[in-house]
């Protein structure tokens, strides 16, 4: 997990693909929680794209790894579309 790293997302790519690979699941999650929060899915080949396409340079994080990509978990509540995010 890198934190306020987006503005660099193409160094952040060059540094994790001869570990993780072009293909490694990627998540950045800006302005978590509120409700302009926005979630951008891809691999390490497409995320710094998705990023740049997004306009973000701040107030979000990075998440790299396998785990992104499993399919038999359930969102976690906190991350659901379901959630009401208005109730402090």
């Amino acid at each position: 997990v890198l934190h306020l790293a987006t503005r660099y997302v193409d160094r952040v790519v060059e540094e994790l693909l001869p570990h993780y690979g072009a293909e490694c699941p990627v998540a950045v999650v800006a302005m978590a929680s509120r409700p302009d929060e926005l979630i951008l899915r891809g691999t390490l080949a497409d995320i710094a794209e998705q990023v740049k396409g997004a306009g973000l340079v701040r107030t979000a994080v990075i998440v790299v790894g396998r785990t992104l990509g499993a399919e038999q978990f359930r969102d976690s509540h906190l991350y659901s579309p379901e959630r009401d995010r208005h109730v402090c």
